[in-house]
């Protein structure tokens, strides 16, 4: 018997543990503020998003969710803050090791699961893409090379080139790290890398995604391309957390944008380039939906692509004086960014 993390963090409301914990707090807005317990600070900058069930400190760039505060603030590690939360909160323990027979619990976040090798990956090609009744085994192919290459050639984001990279950028760790993102020494051979997971719904309205591909990101500017694709990238998307799950939907064109949109609570996701995968217009029925591709023709042309593949009509999102949203991400910071986006959500509808 053992505490399931999902099952501790739907149990545990993150604002009240950390009240608990002696950490004073005053709201503001949807989010709470002090001071954070980690770093000596006079000027609060510790935040606590109950809604996302997140804190971040923008002093130390510390942050997580529930389990990672107790990790940070008891200095034990992830299973002895799990056992400490779920004895502390009463959840209800579970038996670690089911049987072999028992149906996979769908997980509350996009798992990282590759396809299904063999006999199941027809039934992985027939979900992430609606148009497909037969798999393409090039496609299955790709898609498997990219799970490995995910899982076995790159290494968590945290404490690595890419994690300087991404906050020089502006993006924090905290959120890249929630969305899978990770590092690569060597990508396709040419050098250090970012790597971005592109993801599929296993059904249409469950939370559970598979891993059909994976944008490198090369931190080296002279290599050319800047970006390279393991897999289909055209039959997913790079999911923010709160990405479908909202009563609107921001879609961009690059991951970055995504990112840097998501860290100012937008539900952000990335097509790759324009392509709109099959099963997105489905999942976003009844909603709003924005483009927020870059401030050039490619970006205009784009969202007017995306605007036929949703089959209504999508509001437009351009970066003010920029070409994309990292860009205005860096000029504004995260707060300017956040009330500048407030501003402009009700553009006119493309027509």
């Amino acid at each position: 018997m053992g505490y399931d993390a999902e099952d501790v963090k739907a149990r545990v409301n993150v604002l009240q543990a950390i009240q608990e914990e002696g950490v004073q707090l005053t709201r503001k807005g949807r989010t709470w503020w002090g001071c954070c317990p980690f770093h000596a600070e006079n000027t609060p900058s510790f935040q606590v998003d109950p809604d996302k069930g997140l804190w971040h400190c923008f002093g130390c760039d510390k942050g997580g969710d529930v389990i990672a505060f107790i990790m940070q603030a008891k200095q034990v590690p992830f299973a002895g803050a799990l056992a400490y939360l779920g004895e502390k909160y009463g959840v209800r323990q579970r038996d670690t090791a089911p049987a072999a027979s028992s149906p996979r619990r769908r997980s509350a976040r996009p798992s990282f699961d590759g396809p299904p090798a063999s006999t199941s990956g027809a039934k992985v090609g027939q979900i992430v893409h609606a148009r497909v009744t037969e798999p393409d085994p090039d496609q299955l192919a790709k898609m498997e090379r990219a799970y490995r290459w995910y899982n076995e050639g790159a290494v968590p984001l945290v404490e690595t080139p890419a994690e300087t990279y991404l906050r020089r950028r502006g993006i924090p760790p905290m959120f890249p790290t929630l969305c899978g993102v990770k590092y690569a020494a060597a990508w396709y051979g040419k050098g250090d890398a970012v790597l971005f997971p592109i993801l599929a719904p296993v059904s249409e309205t469950g939370d559970e995604a598979r891993l059909v591909a994976v944008q490198g990101r090369f931190l080296d500017q002279t290599i050319d391309p800047q970006k390279q694709t393991a897999g289909p990238s055209s039959l997913g998307a790079f999911l923010t957390p709160e990405a479908l799950h909202q009563p609107y939907a921001v879609i961009c064109e690059a991951p970055i944008d995504a990112l840097s949109l998501a860290i100012c609570g937008v539900p952000a996701l990335a097509v790759i380039g324009t392509n709109c995968p099959a099963w997105l217009p489905g999942r976003l029925q009844g909603k709003q939906v924005y483009a927020a591709f870059d401030r050039d023709r490619a970006g205009e042309g784009g969202a007017r692509k995306l605007c036929a593949a949703m089959g209504t009509a999508i509001y437009r999102l351009r970066p003010d004086g920029v070409k994309d949203w990292n860009d205005l991400l860096l000029h504004l910071g995260m707060e300017g960014l956040t009330r500048k986006l407030a501003g402009i959500m009700q553009e006119s509808a493309i027509p």
